[in-house]
């Protein structure tokens, strides 16, 4: 995109024999909108990785570090994960120690803001591991066997001579760059961290004392051939996928060996076959099994109550490879599962159709839907081909005689529904965002609504709020504070209060922690009120998880600020306890705050927090103050918190509102848009605050009109509104009714359709999720006839024949894919319009 390279975009063309096109796959980012110009430069994103690997490495030594860049890339950060996010520009960079640390880091090029992260070490068991460097050579091809080498050193060997065999006369493969790279193996018996333990980390596989067996020797260098052809990031179901490949190459190797007490599995226990690390003396017995997952707590199917959601261990890796290992065993030997029957394949067939999947067709972040997808362009490719013999030496090698055919297609497919690989694992809670969504109305369980007494939206004024800063190193500190912001994250529009967690500062010599503070006026509770008070407020929040975080606090009676504690909150509290103060230099660690992001992702997302003020005993009669307060570390720094829409106030009966409406319109005029409404009854009315919105969810005050004060008859007010943006088609209108004491309540939301110049007619909204409006704004009823394209030209459904009248046509689009359309609309007299609109889930 705009000369800048997209990570893991890619298109595949993969021909036959006969050179004709068999199939495309492919990975892109469409409708990339993203200024390609970095703000920073390469050192300077080089600065920012130092910054983080002294944070997450602090025991390693800065100057070992080898830096690899792969420059500017355009990155969308969950992708691995499999959720939306906004692409970001990045510097990508490979930072490697050659021991036990591999990162590839993906660095915002605007902010310097770690986007995301992947660990390039792939290893058999979930602990982390520390290995010496490669520089004390015991033994080179050539040399006498065994020698001075002990049991497991010799294991070492020839099982890695057996990866090599196998892959080379199965697969025509020569070591797993396909370039005779040399096999380094460390043997790290008496100094590996962590324990029991294996690993491959890009350089060479290393092995704790008891761990030398042929499957997990063969595991290990599965991870190097997958680095070498599909390079599966480790991380969600790209990681349990890479995983899996080298479950299966470790099993085929041991299956193959013949040591073992292969017999068809029954049960847990019946035999050794689909065991996973089973002779291996440290393990005590096999960690994982493929023939049924569920003996060892891991999934055999995406539905699988084992399925692992968290983030931790890179995303389920090592867990939710169960789903991919049982796949494998079920389509060897068949098997009935999941109101499947699969009809048994053998090793032959299966080994060599996914082998071709990961060689050909998957990449760095396929996931398990991707992997049915190659799988089943595998099974078309292989058709008609005399698959080689699974060897491990020269003697066994030649042709199996074996052809993928029919049934062969058909137990693919089987497995593909057994297991669920094209389920969205979207009942994964920690997949989903920081903040819930939902807003339930907690006062309805009462019987009554909720009943604001005081509102700021910030959309106009803020010049009644305060804030501060409390600053811990005043020569090193980046001078910032909350600020009014309308570029808001995650598209919203409008306006709110924003503090910054910046990327600056060097948690040693140059720290820059403090505090941000963001202080509401002082603000009177009613005597008359009754009930409980509540607060409730719209955010947003992406800060580093457990070094930066925000809380609320309670200033009551210009008393002391409280603390709110957890059972206060309704819905969205605290989700973090931040790391304590010989972590971190935060002058607000160890407490309970906001903190994070979005599972798997530095990116936020917005919802509504609900408190009970009650619980720390305000009460009516009261006059408070609420702080909303942002803690940052010393240095680094993901992107901030940002806040709107606070309201207070009780649950009410109807009958307490003020104002009984009767009615509120708004229709175009020809140089205004007229508001008009009336109301039944008045009581302390105040008056009544226009406001305008151009989406329906965020509006501003436009205007004031003075109420009747107190009234038992009707009042009819009157508004024109004639400075309304002009160049939009739709906008919309609100009132907010203040009494004398501040208190709220709103109108119903009205909207106005006006005709723009020279366009007869409107769609909205655009983008459009569920329903499309097509609004005829021309002068005469005529008859038309309208027609939907999709991006490829081809024709959405039938053409539909529409007599225009101020009625508004709508469209069912929620059943359409994401992507672009064209709205072709042909009037009585033959004139052709088009309007492009984008519909989106």
């Amino acid at each position: 995109y705009d000369q800048v390279v997209v990570f893991d975009g890619h298109l595949s063309l993969h021909f036959d024999a006969d050179e004709r096109l068999q199939s495309v796959s492919a990975v892109v980012l469409p409708d990339l909108n993203l200024n390609t110009t970095p703000t920073l430069t390469e050192q300077q994103a080089r600065q920012r990785a130092q910054q983080w690997l002294a944070k997450q490495y602090p025991t390693a030594p800065l100057g070992a570090f080898h830096f690899e860049s792969d420059g500017l890339v355009i990155i969308q950060p969950k992708a691995a994960s499999g959720k939306a996010a906004e692409p970001r520009l990045t510097y990508q960079l490979l930072v490697d120690n050659q021991q036990h640390i591999r990162e590839l880091l993906f660095i915002d090029a605007q902010s310097g803001t770690i986007v995301t992260h992947y660990s390039e070490n792939c290893h058999a068991l979930t602990r982390e591991q520390h290995l010496h460097h490669l520089n004390n050579p015991i033994w080179t091809e050539g040399s006498q066997f065994p020698g001075e080498l002990d049991q497991s050193q010799q294991q070492q060997l020839v099982s890695t001579e057996h990866v090599y065999d196998f892959f080379r006369l199965t697969f025509n493969r020569l070591s797993y760059d396909n370039a005779d790279a040399t096999f380094r193996i460390v043997d790290q018996a008496h100094t590996m961290h962590a324990c029991p333990n294996a690993m491959w980390n890009g350089h060479c596989t290393s092995y704790c004392t008891g761990m030398s067996t042929d499957d997990v020797v063969a595991h290990e260098w599965g991870h190097a051939y997958t680095e070498h052809t599909s390079h599966l990031l480790y991380a969600w179901q790209a990681g349990a996928i890479n995983e899996a490949y080298s479950d299966i190459w470790g099993e085929l190797i041991d299956q193959l060996n013949g040591d073992d007490d292969l017999g068809l599995r029954l049960n847990c226990d019946n035999s050794q076959r689909w065991k996973i690390g089973e002779d291996a003396p440290a393990l005590g017995g096999a960690v994982r099994d493929m023939f049924d997952p569920n003996c060892n707590g891991h999934p055999a199917k995406v539905s699988d109550p084992f399925y692992h959601c968290e983030s931790s261990d890179n995303g389920g890796v090592h867990r939710n490879s169960g789903v991919i290992n049982h796949a494998f065993a079920l389509l060897v030997d068949g098997g009935s599962f999941n109101q499947q029957d699969i009809p048994a394949i053998g090793l032959t067939k299966a080994a060599h159709l996914f082998w071709h999947a990961n060689t050909y067709y998957l990449s760095r972040t396929s996931d398990f839907r991707a992997l049915a997808d190659a799988l089943l362009a595998s099974v078309t490719d292989l058709r008609n081909v005399d698959l080689p013999i699974l060897a491990l030496d020269p003697t066994q090698a030649g042709l199996s005689g074996k052809w993928i055919g029919a049934v062969d297609s058909l137990a693919v497919a089987r497995v593909i529904a057994a297991t669920e690989l094209r389920l969205v694992p979207d009942f994964c809670e920690t997949y989903r965002a920081v903040l819930s969504p939902d807003t339930p109305d907690w006062c309805n369980t009462q019987g009554l609504g909720f009943a604001p007494f005081y509102t700021a939206d910030f959309e106009s004024t803020t010049d009644t709020w305060t804030t501060s800063e409390v600053i811990e190193s005043p020569e090193s500190w980046v001078a910032r504070s909350w600020v009014a912001t309308t570029d808001l994250p995650d598209g919203r529009t409008g306006r709110a209060m924003y503090g910054v967690s910046p990327v600056a500062g060097d948690c040693d010599d140059h720290p820059n922690n403090g505090l941000l503070r963001l202080d509401s006026p002082q603000i009177p509770i009613s005597e008359d009120l009754s009930g409980n008070i509540y607060l409730t407020f719209d955010h947003y929040f992406s800060l580093e998880r457990g070094f930066d975080g925000g809380l609320v606090r309670v200033q009551q009676n210009d008393g002391h600020w409280q603390n709110l504690p957890i059972h206060a909150f309704i819905r969205n509290g605290y989700n973090a306890l931040l790391n304590f103060s010989f972590q971190s230099d935060n002058p607000l660690a160890g407490q309970r705050a906001f903190s994070g992001a979005n599972s798997g992702s530095v990116v936020g997302s917005w919802g509504t927090t609900q408190i009970n003020l009650s619980v720390i005993g305000v009460t009516p009669g009261d006059a408070i103050r609420i702080r909303w307060e942002l803690g940052t570390d010393g240095c680094d720094g993901w992107d901030g918190w940002y806040v709107d829409n606070v309201h207070l106030g009780t649950c009410a009966e109807a009958a307490l509102f003020p104002v009984e409406w009767l009615d509120f319109t708004a229709a175009p005029k020809p140089k205004h848009n007229l508001l008009v409404w009336s109301t039944a009854t008045e009581t302390n009315n105040a008056g009544f605050a226009v406001e305008r919105s151009t989406d329906g969810r965020f509006f501003q005050e436009i205007a004031w009109v003075t109420g009747a004060g107190n009234s038992q008859t009707e009042q009819h007010y009157v508004y024109e509104d004639t400075e309304y943006p002009a160049h939009l088609a739709n906008l919309y209108y609100r009132l907010r009714q203040e009494d004398v004491t501040g208190s709220n309540s709103y109108s119903p939301i009205q909207q106005v359709t006006r005709k723009l110049d020279g366009q007869d007619w409107l769609t909205y909204p655009n983008p459009a999720t569920d329903q499309l409006k097509i609004h005829w704004q021309g002068d005469a009823e005529q008859e038309v006839q309208l027609t939907v394209y999709n991006s490829q030209n081809q024709q959405m459904g039938p053409t539909t024949s529409w007599t225009t009248t101020k009625e508004t046509l709508t469209l069912d689009v929620s059943r359409w894919p994401d992507g672009v359309y064209n709205i072709h609309l042909i009037s009585a007299n033959g004139d052709h319009s088009v309007q492009r609109v984008v519909v989106r889930s």
